[in-house]
């Protein structure tokens, strides 16, 4: 799991300890800063598809506008921003394995790819009882941050 010191690491923002919210097969942790807009947000989808991965990609660029490939983080990621008052808000999208995952913050592009990456660093190859093998957590109860 991400730490707050990680988040302040990577992004410079500081931020509480995660609230989780789990719906489903999707994890939502948030780590809120004293001034709210200085949040982080990171999401994982479990059971994500590369059809699911580039649909959330189609979804974007059709809602959102353009997004940019992203190289080195996980099997396929993408970076898209959105203006939002005087701020911009930015988000990296990764597939890995099964596991889709958004990193969100309005700190710059470069940090919340670093948090992207730091990110999946953190998430460990796990044998399940047949014999192939995940990443990550499993869904959903251990899959914080």
């Amino acid at each position: 799991m991400i730490t707050p010191a990680d988040i302040k690491l990577t992004t410079g923002e500081t931020v509480r300890a995660p609230q989780i919210h789990v719906t489903g097969l999707v994890t939502s942790c948030n780590y809120l800063a004293a001034v709210l807009a200085n949040s982080i947000v990171i999401q994982h989808q479990f059971r994500a598809t590369l059809a699911s991965f580039a649909a959330t990609e189609s979804n974007v660029k059709s809602k959102i506008g353009p997004t940019t490939p992203v190289t080195g983080i996980g099997t396929e990621a993408f970076s898209f921003s959105v203006p939002s008052g005087t701020r911009t808000v930015n988000s990296v999208v990764t597939l890995v394995g099964s596991l889709q995952s958004i990193f969100t913050g309005t700190c710059s592009m470069a940090r919340v790819e670093a948090l992207a990456v730091q990110g999946l660093s953190l998430l460990q190859p796990t044998t399940s009882t047949s014999t192939t093998t995940t990443l990550g957590p499993t869904p959903p109860s251990s899959a914080a941050g």
